[in-house]
């Protein structure tokens, strides 16, 4: 809901300034009107023409003149439309992938929170069905020469918690300050928004409008504005459903970007920085604060979502003289932690936060309805939260289309079509000539008619007529008609190819890859000034997100690999030292810029880039998990981790049979020093036997000579 706004202290949407019936406020309403109708006035050539390039686009390409005459030779006035294919293929490949958004920060320290806003900003965008809002646009960029996106807060949305979302503005209801010079409109002083609603819509979108409906002026608007010209030069139109029943209100919405006064302040405990307007500022003053001193006299002080949970340490706490006061026992030896109740004002006095007046660039939001004021306020933003996407921009918010650039050629295509038609009923037709006064005309007429033959009465004593069959219409005629189709494609950067047609296609695989690729650089220029948009966009959801998105909230994102990617903003985590509260992933804190990653809408051609990527796995420049994420296989990151698992066997697998080749070699070792041994005891057993016998031979030898010399002394 635009009208409203969110209020950080008590986390409600609500209304920053109520209509009144005051001077400022008869003003508000009377330059809102001035404004609409001087920017209509500049808009007004721009607005036909670019219905009438609607209109065209849809078939209406025959004048009523052009209608009648082809009606008078009994011919159907059939356009050959290439434009629409055309421009439905240029949209298809600007939206073939989802925008990719990355957020940069301006200090190291805020890193991780800028990966976090990435993720932020593609969430809302899917929430908002943005691939569909972007073609929305993308058709009237093409058809008029500029799409509309608007940035906008659903308080609604997120369970009530709100959120950032996006969608499409019909261009022709959006009028833009005629003196901006900038792609952007980023230097107008004014942008306005027309609809027609009846009351059913109005209190659908606001309740609260029911006091203003009555004073209201309602209005009978079908667009004529638009459409009376088309209406008088062509023989039929689109079908449009007006609706005469219900009374219609006309809305304005108009945004100023005007320079206010602002209350900076920086919360040193929670790292905190925002803004207020006066009237907010006066509203933080007063909320609740609570400090906390330790018998150390340390000291800790909660804020904002924090105080919650400090207010629960009084239920165990004792009170003292002074009722914001309370003391609370920490030990066993009787020291006591103090509790006081204070607020923001005090804080500022104790120079726990800091205080300073800004001026700074907001844009002012007016909604009128029926020339009665409904809301007054300013939006957190300093830009726009409309941002056009402009095509043949010529520095004026008024570019010329695609589709009224090449509109003769598709005139050109018709008329050759109905000449060709011409042609050849003239040749297939028979005529029949009979003397006049011969035959039953009546008669003749019926018969010949039924095999489409016509049937001519001439005079025979003025001589016999002469037939003139017609000339077949030259090759060149044909093959001119194929080239202005191929000039409205190369105006709108796409090609037959490009479509599936084969007959331009080279003859070798690689060839057609390579065209394809060299195609989607005509269009490439285009998709530079749609990121440029996308880019700007971002930046201004950004600056609802800081002022939004205050407590804890958890994404989940759908990556391509099919799992699920859950980041969390907001977070309150506390230090089990120190005791300290800080906030992960503020957002905030810190200054970010976001932008469109070059070229993540258009479409790739699958094959070669899997192909490149099988080239670089041959070189073993990447490893084969980098080559299975550019694959169609649904589940690529499990097939990863299974061939990871196997991998890790495969290893484990070697280095057992290398342990175990190595097991076996010291057994083989062993044995053999085994062997070795035996055989060094089994010699020396050996060595000791023969020792004996030797020592008892050489023993009984000197027996046997001791025992001789007895017996020869004795004899």
């Amino acid at each position: 809901m635009i009208g409203d706004h969110f209020n950080p202290n008590t986390h409600e949407y609500e209304n920053l300034e109520q209509p009144t019936q005051d001077t400022s406020t008869d003003r508000d309403v009377e330059l809102t009107e001035e404004l609409y109708q001087h920017y209509s006035d500049a808009q007004h050539d721009w607005s036909s023409r670019g219905r009438e390039s609607k209109d065209f686009v849809h078939n209406v390409q025959f004048t009523k003149e052009q209608i009648d005459v082809l009606n008078e030779r009994g011919q159907a006035a059939t356009p050959i439309n290439v434009l629409w294919p055309a421009m439905e293929q240029a949209v298809s490949m600007l939206t073939a992938n989802t925008p990719a958004f990355q957020a940069t920060a301006e200090e190291d320290s805020d890193v991780k929170t800028a990966n976090a806003i990435s993720d932020l900003v593609s969430h809302d965008w899917y929430k908002s069905h943005g691939n569909e809002q972007l073609k929305i646009a993308l058709y009237d960029y093409y058809q008029t020469g500029r799409g509309v996106i608007q940035t906008y807060v659903d308080p609604d949305a997120d369970y009530g918690k709100g959120a950032v979302r996006f969608r499409a503005i019909d261009s022709l209801m959006v009028y833009p300050d005629p003196n901006s010079r900038d792609r952007l409109w980023r230097d107008a002083s004014h942008i306005l928004i027309k609809n027609l609603m009846t009351a059913e819509q109005i209190l659908a979108i606001w309740p609260d409008a029911a006091g203003v409906l009555p004073a209201a002026n309602t209005i009978h608007d079908n667009y004529d504005e638009f459409t009376s010209s088309l209406k008088g030069n062509r023989g039929f139109s689109r079908g449009r459903v007006y609706d005469n029943h219900h009374s219609r209100y006309q809305i304005l919405e108009r945004y100023s970007k005007v320079r206010i006064e602002y209350q900076h302040i920086a919360e040193r405990p929670t790292g905190v920085e925002q803004v207020y307007l006066p009237e907010e500022f006066e509203q933080y003053l007063e909320t609740p604060a609570v400090v906390i001193t330790m018998p150390d006299g340390s000291q800790q002080v909660f804020i904002g979502d924090m105080v919650q949970s400090a207010l629960q340490l009084i239920e165990q706490a004792e009170p003292t003289e002074d009722d914001k006061v309370y003391v609370i026992p920490v030990d066993e030896q009787g020291n006591v932690a103090t509790i006081q109740i204070t607020n923001n004002a005090e804080l500022i006095e104790a120079g726990q936060i800091v205080r300073r007046r800004v001026l700074l660039d907001r844009i002012m939001h007016v909604i009128t309805i029926g020339g009665q004021l409904y809301w007054k306020g300013y939006l957190p933003v300093n830009n726009y939260p409309l941002t056009p996407i402009h095509g043949r921009w010529d520095h004026d918010p008024y570019p010329m289309s695609d589709v009224e650039f090449v509109r003769p050629i598709q005139e050109s295509i018709n008329k050759i079509h109905s000449q060709i038609i011409a042609n050849l009923a003239n040749s297939t037709n028979v005529k029949v000539f009979v003397p006049r006064g011969s035959v039953d005309m009546d008669n003749i007429e019926m018969d010949f008619a039924k095999s489409g033959a016509a049937v001519i009465e001439f005079d025979a004593e003025m001589g016999v007529p002469q037939v003139i069959s017609p000339l077949a219409p030259p090759a060149a005629l044909f093959s001119y008609a194929a080239e202005l189709r191929m000039q409205i494609e190369r105006e709108l950067g796409v090609f037959s190819v490009q479509q599936g047609d084969p007959t331009g296609a080279p003859a070798t695989y690689r060839g057609t890859l390579a065209i394809d690729e060299y195609g989607q650089r005509r269009i490439k220029s285009k998709l530079d000034d749609i990121e440029s948009a996308l880019s700007q966009v971002a930046r201004v959801a950004l600056q609802f997100m800081q002022y939004v998105y205050r407590e804890e909230r958890v994404i989940r994102l759908l990556q391509p690999n099919n799992r699920i990617k859950e980041t969390v903003v907001n977070f309150w985590s506390y230090d089990d030292r120190t005791g300290a509260a800080m906030r992960i992933n503020d957002l905030s804190v810190g200054a970010y810029d976001v932008r469109m990653v070059a070229g993540s809408t258009l479409p790739s051609n699958r094959w070669a880039l899997l192909e490149y990527y099988m080239q670089m796995y041959q070189m073993g420049l990447i490893d084969q998990s980098e080559v299975l994420k550019k694959t169609d296989i649904i589940d690529a990151e499990g097939v990863i981790e299974r061939m990871s698992l196997v991998s890790q066997l495969q290893q484990a697998v070697a280095q057992l049979q290398e342990e175990n080749a190595q097991l076996k070699g010291d057994l083989q070792t062993a044995d053999r020093e085994a062997i070795s041994a035996r055989q060094r005891v089994s010699v020396a057993k050996a060595d000791a036997d023969m020792h004996k016998i030797v020592s008892d031979a050489q023993a009984a030898a000197q027996i046997y000579k001791a025992q001789a010399k007895i017996e020869s002394k004795n004899s």
